[in-house]
């Protein structure tokens, strides 16, 4: 077995319709942060062409930052 998943990890993997519907559900976690204090936008930018329709809506729910805060 791997390394555990969460939805940062998901998030990265772009693994769209998991996140999306656990977004919808929760839409407040949309603004929490993940492992060392990462966020969605961060993960998702790093999951490069696999996130690409994830980034879409993510950036779509009005997440747009410019520091990582960290």
């Amino acid at each position: 077995m791997g390394a555990r998943t969460d939805l940062f990890v998901l998030t990265m993997l772009g693994k769209t319709s998991i996140v999306k519907t656990y977004l919808e559900a929760f839409p407040g976690y949309l603004h929490a942060r993940g492992p060392h204090g990462l966020t969605f936008l961060h993960h998702v930018q790093k999951g490069g062409d696999d996130a690409k329709k994830l980034l879409e809506y993510i950036q779509g729910r009005g997440l747009k930052e410019t520091k990582l805060g960290l």
